[in-house]
């Protein structure tokens, strides 16, 4: 019996539906705003949460997108980005065979597990990476706050 490997292309395309189901359910699951949130995104930028006993360090890819295109609030105990990736223009002679790049509206919402205090959280874009660290402290206080990004 001959067994046939499937093209990587279409594995690939499964992992990226994968991805995204299971970032539906953890949301719906969770309670999180970023599933509801999503509804009028386009896309939704990958994000990493990390904690240590002082800080919680919140990492969004958000490759190609302009510092002044991107708006950072906490609100109800969420952590949320949004903004717009544009398509960058292509010379006219130019077609494309394959767009796998997301554009468009995005937003996350992460929701903060721990107490932090957002008068004192510090934003920095560099390199397609916004990292956002907040200082725990040891009562939730739901507001709506901007955070200004370096």
């Amino acid at each position: 019996m001959v067994m046939k490997r499937m093209p990587r292309p279409f594995i690939e395309g499964f992992v990226h539906v994968q991805r995204d189901v299971d970032r539906l359910f953890d949301g719906l699951l969770m309670g999180s705003k970023s599933s509801m949130q999503s509804v009028g995104a386009l896309w939704n930028p990958l994000a990493d949460v990390c904690e240590s006993c002082e800080h919680v360090v919140v990492t969004f890819e958000l490759p190609g997108i302009d510092r002044e295109s991107i708006e950072l609030t906490y609100e109800d105990d969420h952590l949320i980005v949004r903004g717009t990736r544009r398509r960058r223009q292509l010379n006219q002679e130019h077609s494309c065979n394959r767009i796998e790049i997301d554009y468009g509206p995005f937003v996350r919402a992460i929701r903060m597990e721990s107490a932090v205090d957002i008068s004192q959280a510090k934003a920095h874009y560099e390199d397609g990476l916004l990292e956002v660290t907040l200082p725990k402290i040891g009562e939730q206080h739901n507001q709506t706050v901007k955070v200004r990004i370096d």
